[in-house]
């Protein structure tokens, strides 16, 4: 009902201003559709998306997610502190400190060719040139226009964020920790994730460390 109010309303303005209303809600519709649907998933590196982990010291780790251009900063973020938990579980830390984030996010910029096409509209409009009408596909007749679209310059915004982080058997007194288990719960169902097998091939944190490896952030 919603989208046939703002078509009824967008028709209103076909015949003086030569604005096609049907093409230009049906290409909103499929651009939102194609940009929620195209944000990297979370998932191991792969080209170049996805999140990797190395281990610098027995319990400290560093975590990175790098997603595409259709992902925000926001969903990296979570992803790389996802990831950050399951590691977490895999070797039974009760929690874990934030010691340091740095962002890895880059901006690219390119320019778009100029091309010229040819698009269709049951309306007539003085906009563009118009074409002797032909029948169309169901019967009612259509124009044709000539249109152009300027090249144009434009950023290409790829997230990225890398956490170092320690992973703790007992929570500590002095500040506020991170509960891996909470947070997987949290940020699985966020996103939707299903549940994964855990990977046991990381060995268990069993030593006491002697103190943080830096700062931690609450």
């Amino acid at each position: 009902m919603a989208g046939a109010f703002i078509l009824q309303r967008l028709n209103g303005w076909k015949a003086e201003r030569g604005f096609f209303p049907h093409l230009v809600l049906g290409s909103y519709l499929v651009a939102s559709l194609f940009v929620s649907s195209c944000a990297t998933p979370y998932k191991p590196l792969d080209h170049r998306y996805g999140y990797s982990e190395q281990q610098i010291t027995n319990d400290v780790y560093e975590v990175s997610f790098l997603g595409n251009g259709s992902s925000s900063y926001e969903r990296v973020l979570d992803f790389a502190m996802l990831r950050t938990a399951e590691i977490a579980l895999n070797r039974q830390a009760k929690s874990f400190a934030l010691l340091d984030l740095v962002n890895l996010s880059s901006v690219r910029t390119y320019q778009t060719p100029s091309r010229v096409y040819w698009t269709v509209s049951p309306y007539p409009s003085d906009a563009g040139q118009t074409i002797l009408p032909a029948g169309g596909p169901t019967g009612r007749t259509e124009w044709r226009y000539l249109a152009m679209e300027p090249a144009e310059q434009r950023k290409y915004y790829r997230p990225g964020v890398k956490l170092k982080v320690q992973l703790l058997p007992n929570p500590p007194r002095n500040y506020y920790p991170y509960d891996p288990a909470k947070e997987s719960e949290r940020l699985k169902r966020k996103y939707r994730i299903k549940p994964v097998n855990t990977d046991d091939r990381l060995p268990v944190l069993r030593c006491e460390p002697q103190a943080l490896a830096g700062q931690a952030h609450r």
